[in-house]
């Protein structure tokens, strides 16, 4: 089982996508900042293009990165689709830096039924 928003789990969620249908326009670099895991704070970037995820590294993204920081409970919750990312934000649970308009370019490929099929199919791969 893999342990959740580690490299191999970040590794496997892009090998998950791949096949997702394009979203024209939604690509963009997202950097992930979660705080108290088992771990300690950590922070991976997701880039996406055309609303696939491409690459996922374990290292702060670029200067034009969108970044999200959370907590690891509500992590563990988008990553089981159980919460999406703007109902986190207007619920203060996810806290946003970064083009706004490239994040909402973003949330039709995270809001669709394929991608949250690829989210479920890692939990059920995911120790947590």
């Amino acid at each position: 089982m893999l342990q959740p928003l580690t490299p191999a789990w970040v590794d496997r969620y892009v090998e998950l996508g791949q096949d997702l249908p394009s979203t024209p326009g939604a690509s963009a670099e997202v950097e992930h900042t979660v705080a108290k895991t088992p771990e300690g704070d950590v922070t991976f970037t997701i880039r996406y293009e055309e609303g696939r995820p491409v690459s996922g590294a374990f290292e702060p993204g670029g200067g034009d990165a969108l970044r999200l920081a959370m907590t690891y409970p509500d992590a563990l919750a988008l990553a089981r689709a159980e919460l999406d990312v703007p109902t986190g934000f207007m619920q203060g649970r996810i806290k946003l830096v970064g083009s706004s308009a490239r994040f909402l370019a973003l949330q039709p490929a995270l809001q669709r039924e394929e991608h949250r099929a690829v989210l479920r199919s890692l939990a059920d791969e995911t120790d947590a």
